[in-house]
């Protein structure tokens, strides 16, 4: 079964091309729930954000998600923190985790959909196919080879 957000990681992977963060995760929030965007708020962002830290960068390693918000403070001056910022922190953690060792697969996600954001300029059709698989177009669904 795929992961249900799949676009998110791969939005902060870079697979997409970023724009603004906040409005490009309440396009993907939006497919993916159903809704427009303009219906997606910060706490629906955080919360879709902390599942994917919790699940894959965590993983029950209840300190990291200190670690994750102590990276932060080092450089920051005010004890003051906007959900803005917090978003963006976990965006960044969330591109550092990995998906594919060798040919396992550590998450299952589903094959970037270009319809929902455009492709960044550095992903290549090679790349794409060989992190997911050479795309079978009369293939229904988005499975890994």
């Amino acid at each position: 079964m795929k992961y249900s957000y799949s676009h998110v990681i791969l939005y902060c992977k870079s697979w997409y091309e970023k724009t603004n963060t906040i409005d490009d995760l309440k396009i993907i929030l939006g497919v993916r729930n159903g809704v427009k965007p303009k219906h997606i708020d910060l706490n629906i962002i955080w919360n879709a954000l902390f599942s994917i830290i919790w699940d894959y960068y965590v993983k029950g390693e209840k300190y990291k998600m200190i670690e994750i918000f102590s990276d932060f403070f080092r450089w920051k001056k005010e004890m003051i923190v906007t959900i803005e910022e917090m978003i963006q922190i976990m965006v960044n953690k969330i591109s550092i985790i990995q998906i594919k060792d060798d040919d396992k697969i550590l998450i299952d996600l589903d094959r970037p959909d270009y319809t929902i954001l455009s492709k960044h300029e550095m992903v290549t059709q090679e790349f794409e196919d060989r992190i997911f698989g050479v795309k079978n177009d009369n293939a229904t669904n988005n499975k890994l080879d």
